[in-house]
C-alpha cells in the first residue's frame, strides 16, 4: 500500500474538500483527486461520499481513518527519533514565526547565522497560524504564547511589549489623547476578531466603540501599515513600532501588554545538532534585543 496515498486520505478527510487538503498537501487539486480515487481502487472501497457541500467519510472511511491516523502518528515519530539521532550540523531546519517577526526580524540575523553554520540552512514559514511541531509542520517555531502541546522542549525568550500607537498624521488631525478617557471616539485599528484571544485587547476595542473600529488585519504587520499610515490608533509591538519614525506611542502608563516569546520544537528532535543549534541561535538573538522587545530604548 502506497503510504503517501493514506496521507492524502487523511488530508482529505481533515480539510473536508480535494482543495484544502491540495494545499496542505503542496500539490495540486486534480492530483490528490487523482490520488483518492487511485487509493479507493487500491483498497476496493469508497471513503469518500461527494455531495454538493462537500466531501465526506463514508462509514468505511471512517473506520479506515482511525488506523490512518495512528499510522501517520508512528511514522512521524519514527522520523523524528531518527532525526534527533543525527548529529551533524548541517542540513535544514524548517522554523515558523509571526509575520513580523519572520519577514523583519529574522532576515537582519541571518547573515551571521550563515556565518557561524555554513552548512546549515533555514527554511523559514511566515504563518500566523500554529502549525503543528508535532505533526513536523515545522521543526522550530517562535511563538507569542506559551506552547500547550506535549512532548516540547520550549524556552521562554524574551517579554514582548505592545503599546498603543499613532501616527503624527493622525494626531495632528484628531489631537493628542491625555488619558484614556479621552480615547472615546478616536478611530481604532484593530486585528480580526478570529485572531483576538487576549481579554486586555478586546477591553481596549470597547473603550473606543465598535462604530469606530475602522480597520482590522489577521497579522501584526498588516495593524501596523494601517496605524503608520494616519487610518486611526492600535495596539501594536514596542519592537516594530518604535522604529516606525512615523509613530508615536501614547499612554504607556495605562496601555502596555506584555506577552511570553518563546522558542519550541519537539523533543525527540532537540536531540539533533541541526536542531539544537538553530534553536539555540534564535534564543541568543531574541535575548539580545530583550530591551527592544520590552519597549525600552536599547
Amino acid at each position: 500500500m502506497d503510504w503517501a496515498g493514506l496521507q492524502d486520505f487523511v488530508a482529505v478527510a481533515d480539510a473536508g474538500s480535494l482543495s484544502g487538503a491540495a494545499r496542505v498537501r503542496g500539490v495540486s487539486q486534480p492530483t490528490i483527486g487523482r490520488r483518492i480515487e487511485s487509493l479507493e481502487r487500491e483498497l476496493n472501497a469508497l471513503l469518500f461520499n461527494r455531495t454538493p457541500k462537500g466531501l465526506t467519510l463514508t462509514q468505511t472511511g471512517e473506520r479506515i481513518l482511525a488506523h490512518a491516523r495512528r499510522m501517520m502518528e508512528e511514522a512521524l515519530a519514527v522520523e523524528r527519533v531518527a532525526t534527533g539521532a543525527d548529529q551533524r550540523i548541517e542540513g535544514s531546519v524548517r522554523v515558523t514565526l509571526t509575520d513580523l517577526m519572520g519577514t523583519r526580524w529574522l532576515p537582519a540575523r541571518l547573515p551571521e547565522f550563515q556565518r557561524r553554520y555554513p552548512t546549515l540552512r533555514m527554511e523559514v514559514a511566515v504563518d500566523n497560524r500554529t502549525l503543528d511541531l508535532v505533526r513536523r509542520e515545522a521543526d522550530i517555531a517562535v511563538r507569542l504564547a506559551r506552547p500547550q502541546q506535549p512532548d516540547l522542549v520550549a524556552r521562554k525568550a524574551v517579554s514582548y511589549h505592545y503599546g498603543l500607537y499613532a501616527s503624527k498624521q493622525y494626531l495632528k488631525r484628531h489631537g493628542t489623547p491625555a488619558s484614556a478617557r479621552d480615547l472615546p471616539g478616536h478611530d481604532f485599528v484593530g486585528y480580526d476578531e478570529a485572531v483576538v484571544r487576549h481579554e486586555g485587547l478586546k477591553r481596549i476595542e470597547r473603550l473606543f466603540g465598535e462604530g469606530h473600529v475602522v480597520h482590522r488585519a489577521t497579522g501584526n504587520s498588516g495593524v501596523l501599515a494601517a496605524i503608520a499610515e494616519g487610518l486611526g490608533t492600535g495596539i501594536s509591538g514596542c519592537y516594530f513600532s518604535d522604529a516606525e519614525p512615523r509613530l508615536v506611542r501614547l499612554l504607556p502608563d495605562s496601555f502596555d501588554f506584555e506577552f511570553e516569546c518563546w522558542v519550541a520544537t519537539h523533543e525527540d528532535l532537540y536531540r539533533s545538532a541541526r536542531i539544537k543549534a538553530v534553536f539555540d541561535f534564535l534564543v541568543e538573538q531574541l535575548q539580545k534585543e530583550a530591551p527592544r522587545f520590552a519597549g525600552k530604548a536599547a
